[in-house]
């Protein structure tokens, strides 16, 4: 049993939340206290979370990535599970995702001698993509197109709300071929 500092009402300690500062491992405060603490000073509680944001920014960041070098299992458990319920749930998501995997497979497997479905997506032949890719790359890089690149959205797919939206950003002069360090780059950086 514990007494809150706030009511000052003896209650069990299930009802105080955990805090290792303190000696006996329980915040001072109980649950309901604090919750009625949190839905007064909403406004306030806001104001203050969004400066301490902007503040600690750098450190926030660092913090985050030195997290993710160390849990890398966790993370890709988490990402896996995360994915798998997303596609259930957002069908905009899922259809992205088989887009993505479609014109990137057909792509980077040279294409077909028929036409298939990524054609009309990409709106133009195999050929014309290739084109296109070949002179992106020549105007980022010195040295010819690798049989193995990345493919990058110029205007990335999570910026559409509609299933239209989503397939206009599927036509081929919106993706770029890019080397797997600058699509490691981008995607980390928009994190």
């Amino acid at each position: 049993m514990k007494i809150c500092s706030k009511c000052s009402v003896e209650k069990p300690k299930i009802e105080f939340y955990k805090d290792k500062a303190n000696k006996d491992g329980f915040k001072s405060h109980c649950k309901s206290c604090k919750k009625t603490y949190v839905q007064k000073n909403k406004k306030i509680i806001a104001v203050n979370q969004k400066q301490w944001k902007l503040e600690h920014k750098e450190e926030e960041r660092v913090r985050r990535k030195q997290w993710a070098l160390n849990n890398k299992e966790e993370r890709k458990v988490y990402n896996k599970q995360y994915h798998v319920n997303r596609k259930v749930k957002d069908p905009l998501f899922k259809l992205s995702g088989n887009l993505r995997t479609l014109l990137g497979l057909s792509i980077k497997n040279g294409g077909y001698t028929k036409s298939s479905k990524t054609e009309i997506l990409l709106g133009a032949n195999y050929d014309t993509v290739m084109a296109h890719f070949q002179d992106s790359w020549s105007k980022r890089y010195s040295t010819p197109l690798p049989i193995k690149y990345e493919i990058h959205h110029v205007i990335e797919n999570n910026t559409a709300t509609t299933e239209k939206e989503l397939l206009k950003l599927q036509h081929y002069t919106n993706l770029i071929p890019v080397s797997y360090e600058e699509h490691k780059e981008i995607h980390n950086g928009s994190n």
